[in-house]
């Protein structure tokens, strides 16, 4: 049992690492398979349960498959984490897949690979500090435009509004639109709403329905689904606050670059 454990906890995520390295750091395909095979497994087990049981066999099965498909991607993540603590420990992956079990304890007696962080080497790439400085800048300017209502930052009103007809797009492709029809200030008007901006998951209402819709009150031509404007801020707070942890992730890692970089001149390896 011990040994099944390692073989699960330790030397499956330095596995894992090492079939990711050998074919250019793209997804082993072993363990796509075994996301699909867990998934498949689950469900036909759940799904001869329901039939055993007299219960619905499909949604057994669809339940087993997302249970296998959740049970693959925690151990992925674990296994991220054991891999973080070899890199902060400088000890590479190879050295538990390589040795025997029993020799695991000695692990870090074996030379370390070339291409991982070997000991007194910096904790921190550099190339680490610039994706998450990108990836602030990133979320920040997808926070900036998400805020930016552009001519509805105007006073606004809601209408019950008829739709008229659907619009995909040339060929189906692109946004849908909703072509609608509204009384506003006594008049009515005719006018495009993008279906997408909808704020309930709920089914858009067929021709010939209707939905709330909110307009500038000076031009109820420009209108779209009413909680629109909540969407929006929401999606622009929501980004902004990934930005905000992006920038203080790109601090500490920089902080412990130049922080191993010193101990290393400080402490020179012979």
């Amino acid at each position: 049992m011990r040994r099944l454990l390692r073989r699960i906890f330790l030397v499956g995520p330095c596995r894992l690492y090492q079939l990711g390295e050998s074919t250019g750091g793209s997804v082993p395909l072993v363990f796509v398979l075994g996301l699909l095979g867990c998934a498949a497994a689950l469900g036909g087990l759940f799904a001869l349960i329901a039939v055993l049981t007299g219960a619905s066999a499909e949604d057994y099965f669809f339940t087993g498959a997302i249970a296998g498909l959740l049970a693959i991607t925690a151990w992925a993540l674990y296994a991220v984490l054991v891999l973080v603590g070899l890199w902060l420990r400088g000890i590479s992956p190879a050295t538990y897949v390589d040795l025997p079990a029993s020799t695991g304890r000695h692990a870090s007696t074996t030379p370390d690979e070339p291409t991982w962080r070997r000991r007194g080497d910096p904790l921190v790439p550099a190339g680490l500090i610039a994706f998450f400085a990108l990836m602030a800048a990133v979320f920040f300017a997808d926070g900036y435009f998400s805020a930016d209502q552009g001519p509805f930052e105007a006073p606004l009103a809601t209408a019950p509004a008829t739709i008229l007809r659907y619009d995909d797009g040339p060929g189906g492709f692109g946004d849908r639109y909703l072509e609608v029809r509204f009384t506003a200030n006594g008049r009515e008007y005719t006018t495009k709403v993008k279906a997408e901006d909808r704020v309930e998951e709920s089914r858009v209402p067929d021709p010939g329905g209707t939905q709330q819709v909110e307009y500038v009150i000076t031009n109820p031509t420009q209108a779209r689904p009413a909680g629109a404007t909540q969407s929006k801020r929401s999606d622009a707070h929501f980004s902004r606050n990934l930005s905000y942890t992006c920038a203080i992730l790109t601090a500490l890692s920089a902080a412990a670059y130049l922080l191993s970089r010193h101990r290393r001149r400080a402490d020179p390896q012979p």
